[in-house]
């Protein structure tokens, strides 16, 4: 799908000029982590595109193969899971197997700034502090915002409170217990900052004489002509020979879903709506803000929208709790009555620990 859309914005003109798709220089930073020559991130074999690339590789193995390796041992044993501001157990599909894998490891540490329900299963929690708590560097990712390169200091306003730490110094402190000293050579927020930067030739000081922040290179819409674009062509390679090598196909191909009224007739009859997740809605970030008491008041129910021929047909009034099944479960929800969604469909939510 996301390479469908790109190749539509490629055919039709929307590349390398204004309102368009346009590349940026993204501000170098220095590569934190650990050397690992003798483990192989996981989806190596599954997904060997994800992780190698053009003589590029990956930082991360595939995070949908954890619970598997996990639960079976394949293709190696994982026994501990750090996580830093995340929530596996609520946000990653098929939730109640990231939970059993969660339960079997021998170790679970969250660090977090709350009592996520990832943290509820953790062995240890660690309490973060926020970024009001620390002094850092601002940016979506850092330096990349809307074809941008742009940069500024994030300042510290109040001491870690209680015994809340920074991410980087628990993590810092940790692989310096394991003798990786080498690897985390600061002591402080200044001093993690100024080495993050290094490779980009600004320094927290340089940041600090400019609060409104750094444009570290002018926007551009002819980048490509200087430097090509990163494949073996320096082109946008609509059929690309990379994925025929690999046995996939060179062009976007569609597939019809493991499960749809097509491919799974039967099936469609006991259950014939077809269900689409993961919507977003700008009151929530994920699993986040819900304990914010007014940002509650303006979506305090997880809600399902169907269209109004649907919930005719199953007697459904806008705005009354419903249940929606699928082969996985149930869960209870609000509907939500909207005309804009197809008849057949039924939109559910993302990120509610009530309605998972």
């Amino acid at each position: 799908n996301s390479r469908a859309l790109a190749l539509l914005q490629t055919i039709t003109g929307n590349i390398e000029n204004p309102g368009g798709w346009v590349a940026s220089r993204i501000i170098p930073l220095t590569d934190l982590r650990v050397p690992v020559e003798d483990v192989l991130p996981l989806g190596e074999e599954e997904y060997p595109l994800h992780n190698v690339l053009w003589g590029r590789r990956a930082a991360y193995g595939h995070a949908m193969l954890f619970p598997k390796a996990a639960l079976t041992g394949k293709p190696y044993p994982v026994k501990a899971l750090l996580v830093t501001a995340g929530n596996p157990a609520l946000t990653m599909p098929d939730s109640k197997t990231y939970r059993k894998a969660l339960e079997k490891l021998d170790l679970v540490v969250t660090i977090d700034l709350f009592m996520t329900e990832t943290a509820e299963l953790s062995d240890i929690v660690l309490p973060a502090c926020s970024f009001l708590e620390q002094t850092g560097i601002g940016g979506y990712p850092v330096g990349l915002m809307h074809g941008i390169s742009y940069i500024m200091q994030r300042k510290k306003l109040v001491e870690p409170i209680g015994e809340s730490k920074p991410d980087w110094l628990i993590w810092s402190e940790l692989g310096r217990r394991m003798g990786y000293e080498e690897y985390f050579p600061w002591k402080t927020d200044e001093e993690m900052v100024d080495h993050l930067l290094v490779p980009s030739k600004l320094s927290l000081k340089k940041l600090g004489e400019h609060p409104e922040g750094i444009l570290y290179a002018p926007k551009s819409y002819d980048l490509y002509k200087s430097r090509g674009f990163k494949t073996p062509s320096q082109k946008i390679e609509i059929t690309s020979q990379t994925l025929a090598d690999a046995g996939f196909d060179a062009l976007p191909t569609y597939r019809e879903p493991s499960r749809s009224p097509v491919s799974t007739p039967d099936l469609a009859k006991e259950y014939p709506l077809i269900m689409v997740t993961g919507a977003r809605i700008r009151e929530y970030i994920h699993t986040q803000l819900r304990n914010i008491p007014e940002v509650l008041q303006l979506a305090p129910e997880p809600v399902a929208e169907l269209h109004p021929a649907a919930a005719s047909k199953y007697g459904i009034s806008d705005g009354k709790e419903m249940i929606v099944e699928t082969k996985e479960g149930s869960i209870k929800l609000v509907a939500r009555v909207n005309p804009d969604i197809a008849d057949k469909v039924i939109g559910v939510r993302h990120g509610w620990a009530k309605a998972n």
